[in-house]
């Protein structure tokens, strides 16, 4: 006499359960995956816009175009 017994549908719902539950976090990691990518692209595009050609020369006249009209205000004190 057997004591165990089995229920063939029971196994396949449960094991179907079971597949359901192991995918939510294979997704969620591929979902982070994809955003930590997004994310590296972004900095990427960020840093040659930011960083492109020009940079030093943008900066610097940004630079001297403040010197000049400091300088513009010290003179106009000094009349």
């Amino acid at each position: 006499m057997s004591f165990v017994t089995t229920n063939p549908e029971a196994l396949a719902l449960a094991a179907g359960l079971l597949h359901d539950v192991a995918f939510i976090p294979t997704q969620f990691s591929a979902h982070g995956a994809l955003y930590q990518l997004a994310g590296a692209r972004a900095t990427g595009v960020h840093e040659r816009f930011y960083r492109g050609p020009g940079h030093q020369r943008r900066f610097l006249c940004g630079h001297r175009s403040r010197q000049h009209h400091f300088r513009q205000l010290t003179r106009r004190g000094q009349r």
